[in-house]
């Protein structure tokens, strides 16, 4: 379960604006794009068609947004960021693009019921899905996006765990307490399908690109947004 109520905003990113004769321009003499800093609050406004780059979350992310108004709904950080469309459209209910370091796990066999239960994030998170023992997922898939290489592998919850999380009485079925992100743990239920993509950083660290949606057979419909976000981004060192 993703964070289904959407907040009034708390603020706006403004864009980092070039003026004058010192705007950036690109070999063919027109002027480059503005490109605006990702919200460092919660819930804040995100516009189509702008370019937003992360100044916490490393590496460094470049990303262009779509049509359609989104949610940073969950602020630059050292280690997560995570945005939602304001408004989505049947067959969809809750769509979520998050990039995480997983830092903070909640034990696969017996979950938790607080973010204090949770526990060191593993070195290799595609293992730790594919041996989930209540997860059900695909085989990994050899990808290479935003420049890395990695895997992706596809998640449905099979079964409970025995210690629940409180927000496991908003889902439907079966619940899994996955991790923390931020703040708050995150929950997936039966009707959640969620794609992980598990990317290899120089220096042994991964980085995971997060895509859940909410039924399961939504995904398809939100695909195109997320292909268009994650075709459109760049990874830097800072």
């Amino acid at each position: 379960m993703r964070r289904l109520a959407f907040l009034l905003v708390a603020a706006v990113a403004f864009p980092v604006a070039a003026c004058g004769g010192n705007e950036k321009r690109d070999r063919a003499g027109r002027a480059a794009p503005s490109v605006t800093p990702f919200p460092s609050v919660d819930r804040a406004d995100l516009a189509a068609g702008r370019t937003y780059t992360t100044q916490r979350f490393e590496p460094r992310l470049t990303f262009t947004l779509p049509q359609g108004a989104w949610l940073a709904t969950g602020a630059d950080s050292a280690d997560h960021i995570e945005m939602e469309p304001k408004a989505v459209e049947d067959p969809v209910d809750v769509a979520t693009l998050a990039f995480h370091h997983m830092t903070r796990v909640f034990d696969p066999a017996t979950g938790g019921k607080a973010p204090a239960d949770a526990v060191a994030g593993p070195d290799d998170f595609a293992a730790w899905l594919t041996h989930h023992p209540h997860l059900r997922t695909t085989r990994p898939k050899p990808v290479e996006l935003l420049g890395l290489e990695g895997v992706s592998i596809d998640v449905r919850v099979k079964s409970s765990q025995p210690r629940r999380y409180k927000d496991c009485g908003k889902v439907a079925g079966e619940c899994v307490v996955m991790f923390v992100s931020k703040i708050e743990p995150i929950v997936y239920g039966s009707q959640s399908f969620g794609r992980f993509y598990v990317l290899e950083q120089p220096g042994g660290r991964q980085l995971v690109v997060e895509q859940a949606v909410e039924p399961a057979s939504a995904f398809k419909a939100q695909k195109p947004a997320f292909d268009a976000i994650l075709g459109s981004a760049t990874a830097a060192a800072g």
